[in-house]
C-alpha cells in the first residue's frame, strides 16, 4: 500500500504543478490579449481627442476667417459709399473705427491655426491676401486723390469693386477648402 499510495501522491503533486502551469499559461495569455486590447483602445481614443481637436481648430479657423473677410467687405461697402459721394472720408473712417472695435478676427491667429491644422488651404489663404492688397491699392489712389481734391470718385469705382469681387471669390474658395478639411476631419 504505501507504494499504491507513493505513485498516487506522485501523480497528485504532478497533477497540481500540471493545473499550475495550465493556469498561469492562461492567466498570461489572457494578460497579453487585454494588454493588445487597451493598447488599441487607447490608440483609437489618441486619435478620436486629436480628430475632435482638429475639428475645433478648423471650426475656430472657419468663423475667425469669416469675420475676417466680413470686415474687409464692411469697410468696402463703406468705401464704396464715399467713392459715389454718399459718405465724405472722415464718415467713413468713423464707421472704420467702430467696426475695428469689435474686431473678431485676428491674422496671427488665422495664419497660426492655417499653418497647424490647414497647410492644405495656404494657397489661397495667399491668394486671400492677394486680392485684399490690390483692394488696398485702388483705396490707397482714392485716399490720396480724396485729400488732395483730385477727386472723381467714380473713376475709382468700378475698378474697386472689381478688385472686391475678387476678393469675396478668393474668401469664399477659402472658406470652402477650410470646410472641406472640416468635412474630412
Amino acid at each position: 500500500m504505501t507504494e499504491v499510495s507513493s505513485i498516487n501522491a506522485w501523480v497528485g503533486f504532478f497533477g497540481v504543478i500540471l493545473g499550475s502551469l495550465i493556469s498561469t499559461l492562461g492567466v498570461w495569455l489572457n494578460n497579453l490579449f487585454h494588454n493588445k486590447r487597451l493598447k488599441i483602445q487607447l490608440e483609437y481614443e489618441r486619435n478620436k481627442n486629436l480628430s475632435d481637436e482638429r475639428k475645433r481648430k478648423l471650426e475656430d479657423l472657419y468663423l475667425t476667417t469669416k469675420h475676417w473677410a466680413n470686415a474687409i467687405t464692411g469697410n468696402a461697402l463703406s468705401l464704396n459709399a464715399v467713392m459715389k459721394g454718399k459718405l465724405d472720408y472722415n464718415q467713413h473712417m468713423d464707421l472704420f473705427i467702430k467696426s475695428a472695435d469689435k474686431k473678431a478676427y485676428d491674422f496671427n491667429r488665422i495664419e497660426m491655426l492655417l499653418r497647424i491644422y490647414a497647410q492644405e488651404a495656404i494657397p489661397l489663404y495667399n491668394g486671400a491676401i492677394a486680392a485684399r492688397t490690390d483692394m488696398n491699392k485702388v483705396e490707397i489712389e482714392h485716399k490720396f486723390a480724396y485729400e488732395n481734391n483730385l477727386y472723381d470718385g467714380e473713376k475709382f469705382l468700378k475698378p474697386f469693386i472689381s478688385k472686391q469681387i475678387v476678393f469675396e471669390k478668393a474668401t469664399e474658395k477659402l472658406l470652402d477648402k477650410i470646410l472641406s478639411l472640416l468635412k474630412e476631419a
